[in-house]
């Protein structure tokens, strides 16, 4: 059995001890950061891009790291290779979070462990080098909008962002191909394109219809928005279990 802490993000009074960071620290304490003592910890979390702000404040990571050095740890924060630039532009720099910030694959993504699968169509999974040297992991996860909400934004920080660019390509081919769309069932309301937040679905002039495959982040807005399963994609069944909870 898991023990899931959680806070409410609303503040009753304006008191110090009322506010999102006080809860956090009170949380901590709970998190058993004991077992990374004389470890080297990957601290890793998806630090944003572009003009996207929707990402953790430096605050509570600064927080965690500092938890985490107490706690006899040796911290460092990472996310993909090409990700450093952003990560300076939101504040996560070495002076604020207190932790080096590392390309998870090296400088150049070209630091990685490469491990074979049975997967069809997936030979090998390249574990991005840095990740794999790390003697523990902690993962900073927020909200991303997928169809799976936080934790689907927690299982792709791991499982998308631990490996090699070449590899996400890959698995995101994989996905694109379990795309089904049913031209019998389609009544051609356009659903699945209003309701795409990337643009990526489209009808041609035939009225055939596509999906841009470099847009589509997987949200599954599409299939859950149309009214007739006309468009559909194979999920694995959700399963939450032996879970309680304790508040902060």
């Amino acid at each position: 059995m898991s023990n899931i802490y959680f806070a409410s993000a609303h503040v009753k009074s304006i008191d110090r001890n009322a506010s999102l960071p006080a809860k956090f620290a009170r949380l901590l304490p709970h998190c058993n950061l004991e077992r990374f003592k004389d470890k080297r910890v990957a601290v890793k979390m998806h630090v944003g891009g572009d003009i996207g702000y929707y990402t953790i404040h430096p605050l509570f990571v600064r927080m965690v790291v500092d938890a985490i050095r107490a706690a006899g740890g040796h911290p460092f924060l990472t996310d993909g290779s090409f990700s450093t630039d952003a990560a300076v532009a939101r504040g996560y720099t070495p002076e604020v979070v207190h932790a080096r910030v590392v390309g998870a694959g090296g400088e150049h993504d070209k630091y990685y462990v490469s491990v074979p699968t049975d997967v069809p169509g997936l030979p090998e999974v390249r574990i991005s080098g840095n990740i794999a040297d790390a003697d523990a992991m902690l993962v900073l996860s927020h909200g991303k909008g997928h169809g799976h909400s936080g934790y689907g934004g927690a299982i792709k920080n791991i499982a998308m962002g631990c490996v090699s660019y070449a590899t996400r390509g890959a698995i995101h081919a994989l996905m694109a191909q379990h795309f089904a769309w049913d031209p019998e069932l389609c009544t051609h309301c356009e659903q699945c394109v209003h309701g795409c937040p990337t643009a990526a679905v489209h009808f041609n002039g035939e009225g055939v219809l596509g999906i841009n495959e470099h847009h589509c982040r997987y949200c599954m807005h599409c299939t859950r928005s149309c009214p007739t399963d006309a468009l559909t994609m194979p999920q694995p069944e959700e399963k939450f279990r032996g879970l309680s909870h304790f508040p902060i």
